[in-house]
């Protein structure tokens, strides 16, 4: 594994930190590319019931892409937006739906 994705398992839950704190984190491919690959993984892996994505350094959680190396001809955006964490997307997708109904419901 890269050391640009660290990952720690405790118990049931996988910690995983984006590990480029001299570029804020920023998501070149090689990182995308060892992201999607984790999500794969930890998706398959029955012993794993939460994920807790972090980050290295105190700048930053992530500056977003590594506009850089999009800027040089790199990137990898598209591949993981097409990868295989579609349905983790998705039970995202389903978390913020239910966090926006919880603050709307407050007001």
């Amino acid at each position: 594994m890269s050391d640009l994705l660290l990952r720690e398992r405790r118990g049931a839950v996988e910690v995983v930190t984006l590990n480029r704190p001299q570029k804020r984190n920023a998501l070149n491919k090689e990182l995308l590319t060892a992201l999607a690959d984790t999500f794969a993984e930890l998706e398959a892996d029955d012993d794993v019931r939460v994920i807790v994505l972090t980050a290295a350094g105190d700048r930053a959680f992530s500056a977003g892409m590594d506009l850089a190396e999009f800027a040089s001809g790199g990137g990898g955006g598209q591949q993981v937006a097409s990868g295989p964490t579609t349905r983790s997307t998705s039970a995202s997708t389903r978390s913020s739906r239910g966090s926006t109904r919880s603050r709307s419901s407050l007001r």
